[in-house]
C-alpha cells in the first residue's frame, strides 16, 4: 500500500485495488475473531462469560487511550 501511495505519478486505480485488499483481509480477520470468540464463550461458565466482557471492555479502554494519545503526540501542540 505505501508503495501504491508513493509512486508518482499518483496512480489511482492500483491505491483504490490495494485499499480494497486491505479491507478485505480486515473483515475477513474480524470474521475469524468473531468465531474463535464465540468458540471460547461456548465453553465458559456464565460467570466465565461475564468476566471476558469486563476484561474486554478493560482493555478496549486502554486501546482507545493509547490511540488518543498517538493522535495527540502526532497532532502536536
Amino acid at each position: 500500500m505505501r508503495k501504491a501511495i508513493h509512486t508518482a505519478p499518483v496512480n489511482k486505480q492500483a491505491i483504490r485495488a490495494q485499499a480494497a485488499r486491505v479491507a478485505q483481509i480486515g473483515a475477513d480477520l474480524d470474521v475469524k475473531r468473531a468465531q474463535v470468540s464465540e468458540g471460547i464463550r461456548a465453553v465458559l461458565t456464565p460467570e466465565q462469560v461475564e468476566k471476558l466482557k469486563q476484561l474486554a471492555e478493560k482493555v478496549d479502554a486502554n486501546v482507545d487511550l493509547m490511540l488518543e494519545r498517538i493522535n495527540e503526540r502526532i497532532a502536536g501542540p
